[in-house]
């Protein structure tokens, strides 16, 4: 039963990382393509949370953690902050 915890909490922490690296990277392409500069993203970073309960369990939230310690769920809010 140990056993399976863990690696139930790996396979999280494996989903949870690879979503984190995609969506920053696709947020350094959206600004980009929206005429701003990928080192606007210097200093942040990402964290990323696996729903456990509902419809839908299993899914990852992505944030967005500015330098200053706001926090975005989008990269649209984002690029607003950084206008």
């Amino acid at each position: 039963r140990s056993r399976s915890r863990s690696r139930s909490w790996a396979r999280r922490e494996e989903r949870r990382e690879e979503s984190r690296n995609a969506a920053f990277e696709s947020l350094r392409r959206f600004l980009c393509a929206s005429g701003g500069d990928a080192s606007m993203l210097d200093g942040w970073t990402s964290s990323a949370d696996v729903r456990r309960a509902g419809d839908t369990a299993g899914n990852v939230d992505v944030y967005f953690h500015a330098p200053c310690g706001r926090r975005f769920r989008s990269r649209v809010e984002v690029a607003r902050f950084l206008e």
